[in-house]
């Protein structure tokens, strides 16, 4: 039986080979988890499909910044960049998100700090809550849905849909008309246009009132694979600024300028002032803010000036403006009152020390790349004052040499400015005097000051003044000015001030500043959880 069975097998054999069966090849694919991750999160790359020991050149690109690194796969054609690293590229050495943080502009203009980082941003507002009774609810409007755009222009942040909103209502309450305009919304994942009316008897009032907006910033980065100059493989992922369920709050009362960002979770929380630096404004502070409250913090973005009524210079800046600032934390129902601290950088890293020795109610103190005395503010002027009494600072003392070959290094005038010993006495910041943990993070290479030298004057201080708290300086080799969140470009050695408009240089390079950013970063947040929960 098992003999005719193989005849029966055989026959169509004679005489006639055996068809080749074609074996189907592994598609080239690249896998991201997870591929929507918060921006201080790392996310895992990984390569498959192709040939053992083939070259493959990954590229990452976002808006108009652009990196790549060439690997070499694996026997079984594999590459996982949190596990090997490119034979060369933009960065070098094992770096999971090595793509990331070494994406560079495409052109080579010097940067405009008042720029967005990325030409691919994408600004959307979650609805976080909304009112049944308001008259976008009636219109169709629910909650998570999230607002993309207006008459057709993308929405950047809640204050901008409010002002385009109230161009609508003035110009429509002239003629009394009702009013109607489209707003493109997404809701699960699906585009959607919803015309929104509102009646001329209502244009005198709030329509809106009832609607919660959390404003997040979306980085969406396209990462390629290519085989000899071809592409083989894509895919995307996002990076966001902020967790779904932090809500924002403008603060507009007691002449204070700033923004609350407020976890989901059931508060109180601890509060943390988050403080900006010589730039002005209140973007970097948002920032730091929103990363912050997506860690369980009551964090408030505090501009100082340079922003809407604000003072248009740092120039005796009153220190019982940021004294308000702790009395509003203190009272507000989300902040846990006796549990709050302040973070600044540069120029707020001064400023955060400074409030530290003068705010008793402050417990904690972060300062990025701080200086140890108070420094002017332009036109030979203090920076701050109390009590309507400018505080004494050190003068700066130029190098003119130096601004003839931007980008400029301010770091040489500031060392120069360092030895008026009797003008860095009266100066200096009283830190002993900080009621909570210090902890102080600098470059070795920070070319905008000496930060590295003046944080050792701070510890050196605390240490002669036997601090009861616990005090750290976190100091990084190679490492420049700017110092920030992980997971973000850190090629920009360079920009120009958008106040005084000089091209500075930061110092540092992007591997060293990577890692100083992705080193310092879960211990501020191990500093904090240890200073201000219970």
């Amino acid at each position: 039986m098992l003999l005719l069975v193989f005849g029966i097998f055989q026959k169509p054999l004679i005489g006639s080979p055996l068809p080749d069966v074609p074996v189907k090849k592994q598609l080239h694919q690249i896998t991201i988890k997870p591929d929507s991750v918060l921006g201080d999160e790392e996310v895992v790359i990984k390569l498959s499909g192709f040939e053992p020991d083939q070259k493959v050149t990954l590229k990452a690109q976002a808006g108009n910044w652009r990196s790549k690194a060439i690997f070499k796969a694996d026997s079984l054609g594999n590459v996982d960049l949190s596990k090997q690293a490119p034979i060369s590229g933009t960065y070098r050495g094992i770096d999971g998100m090595g793509l990331i943080w070494s994406l560079k502009r495409t052109d080579d203009k010097t940067v405009d700090r008042k720029q967005k980082p990325y030409n691919g941003d994408v600004y959307k507002l979650p609805i976080i809550r909304l009112e049944k009774n308001s008259r976008v609810a009636k219109a169709g409007l629910k909650e998570n849905d999230v607002l993309v755009a207006m008459d057709g222009k993308p929405i950047q942040n809640q204050k901008e849909l409010f002002n385009r909103i109230q161009n609508h209502l003035e110009s429509a309450s002239k003629s009394q008309q009702d009013v109607t305009f489209n707003i493109k919304i997404e809701r699960n994942g699906h585009p959607l246009t919803l015309p929104i009316i509102v009646h001329k008897e209502d244009l005198s009032k709030r329509w809106y009132k009832g609607v919660i907006l959390g404003s997040r910033l979306i980085r969406i980065f396209l990462i390629e694979a290519e085989v000899e100059g071809k592409v083989v493989a894509s895919t995307i992922f996002k990076q966001y600024d902020v967790a779904a369920d932090v809500t924002e709050l403008a603060v507009r009362e007691n002449g204070l300028v700033g923004s609350l960002f407020k976890p989901g979770s059931t508060g109180p929380h601890p509060g943390i002032i988050v403080l900006g630096g010589a730039s002005g404004g209140i973007i970097s502070a948002s920032y730091d803010a929103k990363m912050l409250a997506s860690h369980g913090y009551a964090a408030l973005a505090l501009a100082y000036f340079a922003y809407e009524d604000l003072p248009p210079w740092l120039i005796n800046i009153p220190l019982e403006y940021f004294g308000d600032a702790i009395q509003w934390m203190e009272n507000h129902p989300a902040v846990t009152s006796n549990k709050i601290g302040v973070l600044g950088r540069s120029k707020g890293g001064e400023l955060a020390l400074l409030l530290g020795a003068t705010f008793p109610k402050l417990k904690a103190v972060v300062a990025y790349v701080p200086s140890h005395v108070v420094w002017g503010g332009g036109r030979n002027m203090s920076s701050w004052t109390i009590n309507g009494k400018p505080l004494d600072f050190v003068p700066l003392r130029h190098i003119v040499k130096l601004y003839e070959h931007p980008p400029i290094r301010f770091t040489p005038m500031f060392l120069l400015s360092l030895q008026n010993t009797s003008a860095v006495e009266k100066a200096v910041i009283p830190v002993e005097r900080i009621n909570g943990p210090v902890l102080l993070i600098s470059g070795e290479d920070d070319q905008a000051w000496p930060s590295t030298l003046m944080s050792e004057m701070v510890m050196k201080r605390l240490s002669r003044f036997k601090h009861p708290f616990p005090y750290q300086h976190l100091s990084y080799e190679g490492a420049g000015h700017i110092i920030i969140n992980p997971y973000y470009p850190t090629t920009i050695l360079h920009g120009v001030h958008p106040i005084f408009k000089f091209d500075i240089a930061y110092g540092g390079n992007p591997q060293d500043n990577a890692f100083a950013c992705k080193d310092s970063w879960p211990k501020v947040l191990q500093f904090l959880k240890k200073s201000l929960t219970p």
